[in-house]
């Protein structure tokens, strides 16, 4: 675009001096003429002259012309180029605007995938825990409705109510410093307490009802007995475990814990832990063994596990529901006095308590006449 300018104006510049130049040779040349040739000039002459200065000066005009048709497009050429340099620039302005808004609505549209994300991890989690209280509450069912009777449920509710004097010494301190929290449970009151409540488990069976449940009861005890060797010597290979990959590990675990396989889920899970430390899987393996001791009614065992969850854990997500499950354990077991100091400790394991986690932990202690 700017050669074509600079082209124009060349010829601009000369169509000027060559209508300069037509304009004075005229008149130099009737001077020249008339000064050497007036004496023999006739009328010839005369005429021959006037013609040329009318071709002079229909050139000139010609000329004047021409210069005014060229200033009129080298002028409506200027302005085509500002127009045009404007149209780039308000179609640049344009563009940069789009492109903005577009990125803007793209950070939009991550925040919004970031919160649905963070909201199906909770709903996953309220489902898990739904799921659990519904096996729970079905075993029970199922045990009301194979056994039947007043009795039986009088019993159950006695399985869940603490005797006086009955209950394992049992306490937990937590290290300002650096958070561990230390449980203090006594061996020999928490074996005696297990035992007896496996032997009332066991009267409270029929034959079938045992005859059923041999091969669960085996793999409990094995599982049992390699927990209790675990810091002696880790196993070589999965017992309980199918042979795969972490990943199929724990789905293994977790089917049998949805099949209400609870002895067996609680082995399992027991096992992943020690086959596969480090694992992404590992913190769920915890949360789940927890839960399923819980469900077995293991309250010193569930304890402990989620205690161990907080301390390893303390940034996870489900830290307010363990810790909830901490306190619900030690109702079962722990003696009033000492269940109040536990009730104490706990708030300090949550970095920001709900209302929910404030009122359940309230009712515990209203339960146990902590204030009093």
């Amino acid at each position: 675009m700017q050669g074509y300018i600079l082209k124009n104006r060349s010829r601009f510049l000369i169509a000027s001096v060559a209508a300069g130049f037509l304009a004075t040779m005229p008149g130099a040349f009737a001077q020249t003429t008339s000064s050497t040739n007036a004496a023999d000039a006739g009328p010839s002459v005369s005429v021959l002259l006037t013609r040329q200065n009318e071709r002079t000066r229909l050139l000139e005009e010609d000329l004047r012309e021409l210069r005014g048709i060229v200033e009129t497009d080298l002028r409506a050429l200027k302005m085509q180029i500002t127009q045009l340099s404007n149209n780039a620039s308000s179609d640049e302005t344009t563009t940069s605007a789009e492109i903005r808004d577009l990125r803007d609505q793209i950070e939009r549209l991550a925040d919004a995938v970031a919160m649905a994300s963070r909201r199906m991890e909770r709903t996953l989690e309220v489902t898990s825990d739904m799921e659990f209280r519904l096996l729970r509450m079905e075993k029970r069912l199922q045990t009301l409705m194979n056994f039947g009777g007043d009795e039986l449920a009088s019993a159950a509710v006695q399985e869940d109510t603490i005797a006086a004097g009955e209950s394992a010494d049992v306490s937990m301190s937590r290290d300002a410093d650096t958070g561990e929290v230390t449980w203090q449970v006594s061996e020999d009151e928490l074996n005696a307490q297990l035992a007896a409540a496996d032997a009332a488990g066991a009267t409270g069976n029929n034959e079938a009802a045992a005859a059923d449940n041999a091969s669960d009861t085996a793999v409990a005890d094995a599982a049992d007995a390699a927990g209790a060797t675990a810091e002696v010597a880790v196993p070589t290979g999965p017992e309980v475990l199918p042979e795969g990959n972490p990943e199929e590990q724990y789905s293994f675990a977790l089917g049998k814990a949805m099949q209400n396989e609870l002895e067996i889920a609680e082995a399992a899970f027991t096992e992943f832990r020690v086959l596969n430390p480090g694992d992404e899987r590992e913190a769920d393996a915890l949360f789940w063994l927890g839960r399923i001791q819980y469900l077995r009614k293991e309250y010193e065992r569930a304890a402990i596990t989620f205690s161990e969850f907080s301390r390893i854990y303390p940034d996870d997500a489900r830290i307010g529901d363990t810790t909830l499950l901490i306190a619900e354990s030690v109702s079962k077991f722990a003696p009033p006095e000492q269940a109040c100091a536990i009730y104490r400790e706990l708030p300090n394991l949550v970095a920001a308590p709900t209302d929910q986690f404030t009122a359940k932990l309230a009712a515990l202690s209203e339960a146990a006449s902590c204030d009093n």
